[in-house]
């Protein structure tokens, strides 16, 4: 992904962070068929119970047909389940995902309409989670340090 998608991305994981949510991933660089129509975010907050699909969109952005192919095989599946144990998917821009955190309660809009954070609720899944990936990083400098020496 580049260019204004991309940049619309980087803005909506950190508003998915700064509530306490972990967001993984799992755009590509290249086109893999694989993850065709596979959401670009899935977002967990641990701390209050909530998991969801975000594919990022910029303003003038459209869904594919294995987007909508994906968005309509969540959609029957909430139907079925009463929407109680399947994750929804939300597609949109970094507009979108502000009037969804605040629409969550995870932020109040001020007079502008912005949100205005509340303190994220944090679990200990959430911190295992971050530490677990700090190692990930950790391990993967210092492969790539001996190499480099070796």
């Amino acid at each position: 992904m580049r260019g204004p998608e991309a940049r619309e991305q980087g803005k909506i994981v950190c508003l998915f962070e700064a509530i306490g949510a972990v967001v993984i991933t799992t755009s590509e660089g290249r086109a893999v068929h694989r993850a065709s129509g596979l959401p670009d975010l899935w977002v967990t907050h641990a701390g209050i119970g909530l998991c969801f699909w975000w594919e990022v969109k910029g303003p003038k952005g459209r869904l594919s047909t294995t987007q909508q192919a994906f968005i309509v095989l969540t959609e029957a599946a909430a139907r079925v389940q009463q929407e109680s144990t399947v994750p929804r998917c939300y597609v949109g821009t970094y507009a979108d995902a502000e009037r969804l955190v605040v629409r969550l309660g995870l932020a109040e809009a001020n007079a502008d309409g912005l949100p205005v954070f509340l303190l994220p609720k944090r679990n200990t899944a959430q911190d295992e989670w971050h530490a677990t990936q700090r190692l990930a990083r950790l391990g993967s400098a210092m492969k790539r340090a001996r190499k480099k020496r070796g």
